[in-house]
């Protein structure tokens, strides 16, 4: 499953905005490395206790493979902040989601 898992799970905690989603990521380098993360861990970042409980619920960490799976089955390609096919202008948001789905090409998403 690779790196995809990390990215899928981060981009289904509820209750966090995708600034904070990309704060972590900043700090951690990789959504992977805050799968990783305990509670104690987690507890020394500016997150409040909901927040903290949010990131650690189960229910996002269940079904993962089956969520590729349907990637696959529908032709439905993750971009990520950081993928060069990322929209520019989206990027500049102060709230710009971590994760797109998208159908199609991505190569136009960058067009005027």
């Amino acid at each position: 499953m690779g790196n995809l898992k990390y990215w899928i799970w981060l981009s289904r905690i509820q209750n966090i905005s995708a600034r904070v989603k990309l704060e972590l990521i900043e700090t951690f380098q990789s959504p992977d490395k805050i799968w990783e993360l305990n509670k104690k861990e987690l507890s020394k970042l500016n997150l409040n206790q909901n927040k903290l409980n949010e990131i650690l619920l189960p229910k996002y960490r269940e079904n993962l493979s089956k969520y590729i799976e349907y990637l696959k089955i529908h032709n439905i390609d993750l971009l990520t902040i950081f993928d060069d096919y990322y929209p520019k202008n989206l990027r500049k948001i102060y709230d710009a989601p971590v994760v797109l789905y998208i159908k199609g090409n991505k190569k136009i998403l960058n067009n005027p």
